[in-house]
This record gives C-alpha cells, sequence and structure tokens, in this order.
C-alpha cells in the first residue's frame, strides 16, 4: 500500500484550511500526519512496551543530565583550589571574615546550566540513536520501529506521557490532523465520569446516603454551606 507523498499531504490539508498547517508550517505538519499514520498500526502492547523504553530513556538521560550539571558547577571551584588561587574573604559588617565555598557562584551557575542543557540533549539523541539501532541489529520492521522513527528525542518527556496514557486509555489517541477543522478548535472535550466513581461531595462526607440498615435510604438534606461548597466545586 503506498504512501501519500509530503506534497500531497500539505496540497489536501490546504484544500481544506486545515488550521494546523496554518500553525505549524509545512515540515512540522507533515512530520505530524507521519507520526500519526505510525501511531495508528500500534496496539496496547505496543504502547505499552514504548512507555517502557521512553521511561528508562528518560531516567537515564536526567541522570547524566544531572550528573554533568553538578561536575560543571563544581569545576570553576575545583580550578581554583587546584591551581592554589587565594581568594579574598568577604567581610560583612558584624561577622567574621570568611571565604565562600563556591568559588564564582554566578559563573558556576552558568557552566552547570549549560552543561545541563547540552547533556541532556545529547543523552536522549543518543538513547534513541540506540533504540532505532536496535531494530536494524535484529533486521525486524516493526510498528514500534517506525512509532520510534517518526518522534523527536527533543520530547521524550511528552511522548512517555503520550504512551502512558493511550495505553490505558485509547480515546487519547490522537486524531489524522489532516482532518482537524476550525469548528475543532473551540470544541471542549468531556470525559465521563467512571461508572464506579462517586461525586466529590460523597467523598468529603456531604449529602452521604445513609447507612444500609436504616428504613429509608434518602440522602442527608444539605446545609446552606454544604450546598454552597459543592456549588463552588
Amino acid at each position: 500500500m503506498s504512501t501519500p507523498s509530503d506534497e500531497s499531504i500539505t496540497t489536501s490539508a490546504t484544500a481544506s484550511d486545515n488550521p494546523l498547517l496554518q500553525k505549524l508550517g509545512a515540515d512540522q505538519f507533515r512530520a505530524s500526519v507521519r507520526f500519526y499514520e505510525a501511531d495508528q498500526k500500534l496496539t496496547e502492547t505496543d504502547r505499552e512496551q514504548i512507555a517502557e523504553d521512553l521511561k528508562s530513556i528518560l531516567l537515564k538521560t536526567n541522570f547524566v543530565g544531572y550528573g554533568s550539571s553538578i561536575v560543571g558547577f563544581l569545576l570553576p571551584t575545583a580550578y581554583y583550589r587546584f591551581k592554589g588561587i587565594k581568594i579574598q574573604p568577604i567581610a560583612a559588617p558584624g561577622m567574621k571574615p570568611y571565604t565562600p565555598l563556591v568559588q564564582r557562584p554566578f559563573l558556576s551557575f552558568l557552566m552547570g546550566l549549560t552543561t545541563l542543557l547540552v547533556a541532556n540533549q545529547q543523552a536522549a539523541k543518543y538513547q534513541f540513536q540506540q533504540k532505532l539501532n536496535s531494530y536494524r541489529d535484529t533486521y525486524t520492521e516493526s510498528n514500534q520501529a517506525d512509532a520510534w522513527k517518526a518522534m523527536d528525542y527533543h520530547q521524550s518527556g511528552l511522548f512517555y506521557l503520550y504512551y502512558l496514557r493511550t495505553a490505558k486509555d485509547p480515546s487519547f489517541i490522537i486524531k489524522d490532523p489532516r482532518t482537524y477543522s476550525k469548528e475543532q478548535q473551540h470544541q471542549v472535550r468531556v470525559v465521563p465520569p467512571r461508572e464506579n466513581r462517586s461525586h466529590f461531595s460523597e467523598s468529603l462526607g456531604l449529602g452521604h446516603r445513609k447507612s444500609e440498615d436504616h428504613a429509608s435510604n434518602e440522602p442527608h438534606v444539605l446545609s446552606q454551606w454544604d450546598k454552597i461548597r459543592v456549588a463552588n466545586g
């Protein structure tokens, strides 16, 4: 089955005056369509597996990022200690002069933040590439491989939350971006409550029903304060 070309995707979306195309641009819109087509092939098991893999990537990425940021933050202090550079003690009124523990705190902060951002992105890119290579090494082109190819490692946290949610609730699976219309921009999504989920007022003890051994199972009469609490959420 042949897949539509990038030009046909953009042309069909333009013909229907798709607001997503106007907001995202042609390149990002085509990327969203490719992700949608790969995402539709996934089963519940596939989504659970991808969520677990993304969780592992996030843990490794955060470990590398935060570890590198600590090294970058302490690097100026280590340099001053290693070189034996003396720092003038800080004298404050009413206090004894003291030497700060961290040298060049502003520079240390900038170096720590820079190493955090760079190491985090590079670690995520490396982990994503390793995952794609694992599919190539086993000579398998599964639906999961297509989904990984359509994902962007910069948004690994967002994809993790998406697959974690859609594995449990398929109603949150994204719709076809090509069918998005202006009317859908202002639609409100209403998630119906679960069958066994009670109203929040019952969990607070407001208006709960009488015990089963009572002759009538009528609800308690709410006081004025209870009615105000329920009305205001």
